[in-house]
């Protein structure tokens, strides 16, 4: 007599269910370990994403103090200028630009400057 018992119809089905279900987890465990990857990743990338923006942040507020310091610095340089011309900050100033209409230049080109020649009447004037 043999010892050795043969699988029964049952068994071997099982056998089968555990392969199945064993592949079955280790395709979840790989979905599983691809999803902490990627979570993982987007928790660098904010981490990282709050580092630079803590770091534009405190430029702006070291950039808000020196818009102070600017304005005062340049208010300094007007009245200093002011003392060596003076001149007032107004009269400093560079005219504005002549009006530009829908053709270009209102008054322009050489009968402009003739114009404006001293002694010489101005079109439209008296």
């Amino acid at each position: 007599m043999s010892s050795r018992r043969v699988p029964t119809p049952v068994l071997h089905l099982e056998r089968r269910g555990a392969a199945r279900s064993l592949t079955a987890a280790s395709a979840r465990q790989g979905h599983f370990d691809t999803a902490i990857r990627q979570k993982q990743a987007l928790e660098d990338d904010a981490a990282s994403t709050a580092r630079r923006m803590a770091a534009a942040n405190a430029l702006l507020g070291a950039l808000a103090g020196e818009e102070g310091r600017w304005t005062g610095l340049s208010k300094d340089f007007d009245d200093q200028i002011q003392r060596l011309t003076g001149a007032p900050p107004a009269a400093r100033r560079p005219p504005s630009p002549p009006a530009v209409g829908r053709k270009g230049l209102r008054v322009g080109g050489a009968h402009a400057l003739r114009a404006m020649e001293p002694g010489r009447a101005r079109p439209g004037c008296c």
